[in-house]
């Protein structure tokens, strides 16, 4: 397989970060984790600023970006998500965010169907609106012109999918 550079995308609650773990796990590279939940351990999410989104960005590109473009990564999110964040919630996407997209690296987008039950934690708020922010990405990745899967089903179903597609473009 030669260096793909991936990321996990889709609505909250939709198995992201365990697809994100167990792909790595058994692609043997590694992972970059959601940093909005780090940075959420320190700040109050209910409080949650533009700004922040933005400071938000900004490291989860760099530990993102901060391989060689020639190494193969997984990563728990990236600037789509970012961008649909801003816009839902503020009704604004700042430049910076919109630039950092236009220049973040992904060879493949994997887009986590929201077929899982929804598990409450503090920084989820949108159980209700799954298969619209599905559409949100669904909608952003087609208007890029972006290469992305589409998963669902059970994570072992979910990285089943993910192996076979990695196998016919190799």
């Amino acid at each position: 397989m030669r260096n793909l550079r991936i990321a996990i995308i889709g609505p909250e609650s939709s198995g992201k970060s365990v697809l994100t773990k167990a792909l790595a796990e058994e692609l043997d590279i590694p992972y970059v984790k959601e940093y909005a939940r780090e940075f959420f351990e320190t700040h109050d999410y209910s409080n949650c600023k533009i700004d922040d989104l933005i400071t938000i960005a900004k490291k989860q590109f760099f530990q993102c970006h901060i391989e060689p473009l020639n190494t193969a990564i997984i990563s728990d999110t990236e600037m789509f998500t970012m961008e649909i964040w801003a816009k839902d919630k503020f009704n604004f996407i700042p430049k910076e965010i919109m630039n950092l997209r236009k220049i973040q690296k992904f060879d493949l987008y994997i887009l986590s169907s929201p077929d899982f039950e929804w598990i409450y934690d503090e920084l989820r708020t949108d159980s209700h609106r799954r298969d619209e922010i599905f559409e949100m990405y669904l909608n952003l990745l087609n208007s890029t012109k972006s290469p992305f899967i589409i998963v669902n089903g059970t994570i072992d179903e979910r990285v089943n999918k993910c192996i076979k597609y990695f196998s016919k473009i190799h």
